[in-house]
């Protein structure tokens, strides 16, 4: 502004015409009258509209309460006090507007009820956004704080748990908006909340307003936690069930499907989220659930196979292709919740064990019929051979046995047969360094003390008929189709390669042309093996060298499920 004079310029030919008496209208006035309407709008914001700028202040501190929390500030630290002081300032600020805040444990509709100030299914009330409309007082730019949280997203067929905080209504009580967060992080403010209403070290407690305050939040995350819960709890109830049907099924898988896929739209992943709505659940429950997924009537119609291993985002938000993938993504959900809880159930009798100094023969065997129950209540009615059930089981015997620190690991190693120590070495879980060669050292060790002295019987020293199993065998025999078309894309891109270069009759390629070959099969540890084929051909007359992949991947019962070629040079 400091060197910059003021310099009287022409109005524009438009602001002129705008500003026009229109015919029949008196002056420049209309041009005012018509500014001044279109500023006074309810879907602009303006400094006319306090109890409008309280709430947008109180939003924004309620936020900022939440956020350190969630980021590791002690309770009783300055950083909380700071924030619950300003909470409580803007709190004041915003009853002092107009204002309504909500008394503990009020305020808030439960589960399945649509009361005032509620939206239920296809309804929009007053104070409300519905679609394509704006309310006084309403919506606008810069106001993505003030968002309804997702029972009010839900509210149009997806969940009956509607509650939206009434943007402008002084009548309607106030409500954090917590549709920002995902369900990891309610859960840790359903735990972190109450900690701040406690007495500190130094044995001062909160006054009763910041008891107030925190005790309407606690009310509000509760609130929200079971909006989300409720379409979760819907499909495992009937799942619960006897004899459930696909149809039976649909509608609540759809409408799970529509909740997960709100959540992924918000940047929340539909795995973790469903494993977060499991943890709060039974044992038994889980188990219910997952062999009802399992299960051959619901396996053919929702196609419970695992999902593919991809960091890519899972996309669920189709309507009509949803609910295959839901009930997908909601039995890996399960199963990965169930794994865990095998496996902390698994260290629990070990430490026992290591307590009550029984045999390690004995514990092993207690641990191996509880994981192979969780397993076959995961698989539901899918047949497994004993050695894939052995497979997966011994795979969360490895995760439970070195992925705790304080076990005598050598101790049960030297209760295991060769049979189960190989597959326990095969499916060793990720290890630091250290620890997974103090872990194979070991395994080492137990094997030589084995063998006795014998040369021949070390892992070493095996041949490769001995050291590939029986399950890697049957897959090998599987994946002959993939070794003959791979043999073929390699004959004939070898005689294309010949043809170009060559006028006369068609002779066999070079033998020495293919000059290295891998075959890989990787088993997985829901019983799915992953086979990979390499190729790679020697370059000829200045071409580059050419490397022929073919993927696939063989189900349990050892039948291909897709496979895919790919060429390099």
């Amino acid at each position: 502004m400091g060197d910059k004079r003021f310099t009287a310029q022409p109005e524009s030919a438009h602001r002129i015409a705008a500003l026009a008496a229109p015919p029949g209208k008196g002056g420049m006035l209309g041009g005012v009258r018509r500014l001044l309407r279109a500023a006074m709008h309810g879907s602009m914001p303006r400094a006319g509209s306090p109890l409008r700028q309280a709430r947008l202040g109180l939003d924004a501190a309620y936020e900022s309460l939440l956020r350190t929390l969630l980021g590791g500030a002690e309770p009783h630290g300055p950083r909380m006090a700071f924030a619950l002081a300003e909470t409580l300032a803007t709190e004041a600020a915003y009853v002092a507007a107009g204002g309504r805040v909500a008394a503990p444990g009020t305020g808030h509709a439960r589960p399945g009820h649509v009361g005032p100030g509620h939206v239920g299914p296809g309804h929009v009330g007053p104070g409300h956004v519905g679609p394509g409309h704006v309310g006084p007082g309403h919506g606008g730019p810069g106001h993505s704080r003030t968002a309804p949280s997702d029972a009010s997203v839900y509210a149009s067929g997806l969940t009956g748990t509607g509650h939206t905080t009434g943007h402008g209504e002084a009548s309607t009580p106030y409500s954090p908006p917590l549709a920002a967060y995902a369900f990891t992080e309610l859960l840790l403010l359903r735990e972190y909340l109450p900690r701040i209403s406690m007495a500190g070290p130094d044995r001062i407690a909160p006054g009763p307003c910041a008891r107030l305050t925190v005790e309407r939040t606690c009310g509000a995350v509760e609130h929200e936690i079971a909006a989300r819960e409720h379409a979760f709890a819907t499909v495992l109830r009937i799942l619960g069930q006897d004899a459930v049907t696909p149809e039976d099924l649909e509608g609540p898988l759809r409408h799970l499907a529509a909740v997960v896929s709100n959540r992924e739209r918000r940047g929340e992943s539909p795995i973790r989220f469903l494993s977060d709505l499991a943890d709060g659940r039974g044992n038994a429950e889980l188990e219910n659930a997952a062999a009802a997924l399992a299960s051959n009537p619901l396996r053919a119609a929702f196609d419970t196979g695992s999902i593919p291993g991809t960091h890519g985002r899972l996309t669920i938000s189709a309507y009509d292709g949803g609910v295959k993938t839901c009930a997908r993504v909601l039995k890996n959900a399960l199963d990965q919740c169930m794994r865990s809880r095998l496996i902390i159930r698994a260290r629990l009798i070990l430490k026992q064990d290591c307590e009550n100094d029984r045999g390690a023969s004995e514990t092993l065997r207690v641990v191996f019929d509880m994981l192979a129950q969780g397993v076959g209540a995961m698989n539901g009615d899918a047949p497994l051979t004993r050695s894939q059930r052995d497979a997966q089981v011994t795979a969360l015997l490895a995760k439970a046995l070195v992925g705790t620190d304080g076990l005598d690991v050598q101790r049960y190693v030297a209760g295991m047969s060769d049979a189960t120590l190989r597959v326990f070495e095969r499916h060793l879980p990720f290890l630091p360094a250290p620890r997974r060669k103090a872990v194979l050292h070991i395994i080492e060790h137990e094997r030589r003390q084995r063998a006795d002295g014998d040369p021949a019987s070390r892992p070493g020293e095996r041949s490769a008929g001995q050291l590939f199993s029986r399950t890697m065998g049957r897959v090998g025999m599987q994946a002959t189709p993939i070794l003959a078309r791979l043999f073929a894309r390699v004959q004939l891109d070898l005689r294309r390669h010949a043809a170009g270069e060559r006028s006369g009759p068609e002779r066999e390629p070079a033998p020495d042309a293919l000059t290295r070959m891998s075959f890989d099969v990787t088993a997985r540890t829901n019983g799915d093996y992953e086979v990979s084929v390499t190729a790679n051909l020697a370059p000829q007359r200045g071409d580059n060298a050419v490397s022929l992949i073919y993927k696939s991947r063989i189900a349990p019962d050892f039948r291909p499920l897709h496979g895919s070629f790919r060429q390099t040079r």
